[in-house]
């Protein structure tokens, strides 16, 4: 059936937000998913697209539906001028020719829990994006996560809000 998704109209400034994901790397989302992601987009409580992204690790969703997914949500993110949140693991090299892509849109945001060689680190700094890694990487054994940090303006390094393995760093 076809999902329809009206978000209200708000009078005021909401009182919380919201990112907008489908996690289409772990399951391919279906049109009426995407179209009712595309209404809720439209909403003033939505402020960012994501977390999206490939992921060919685990590989829960094909990946041609993840690729297909994923221009879906950076298109949906150009449409409504919103940051997108990244996530990418084994599929680094093409993530960044993917928003290479969609670089001639204001494309902006987050490489969400950062892992990737230090290429694509680079890369994503030089499209622009900002780079959050999650607390693992204050772990003793992290020493390659520890590396892409200095590889990260301090003005364009996060920390995963949520993350309950971080000490304080």
């Amino acid at each position: 059936s076809r999902a329809t998704i009206t978000p209200p109209a708000l009078p005021r400034p909401p009182a919380w937000i919201c990112a907008l994901t489908l996690q289409a790397y772990s399951h391919a989302p279906r049109n009426c998913c995407l179209r009712a992601s595309n209404a809720l987009a439209a909403s003033d409580v939505v402020a960012a697209i994501g977390v999206v992204g490939l992921d060919f690790y685990r590989q829960h969703a094909a990946p041609e539906a993840q690729r297909r997914a994923l221009h879906a949500f950076l298109e949906m993110a150009r449409r409504h001028d919103l940051p997108v949140a990244l996530h990418c693991r084994d599929a680094y090299a093409e993530l960044l020719t993917i928003l290479e892509e969609h670089r001639s849109s204001v494309l902006r945001g987050v490489i969400h829990c950062a892992s990737g060689p230090a290429e694509f680190i680079q890369g994503a700094l030089r499209l622009g994006f900002h780079i959050s890694f999650s607390g693992t990487v204050t772990f003793p054994n992290a020493q390659a996560t520890q590396a892409l940090v200095a590889l990260v303006p301090d003005d364009r390094l996060l920390k995963h809000p949520a993350d309950r393995a971080a000490v304080d760093w």
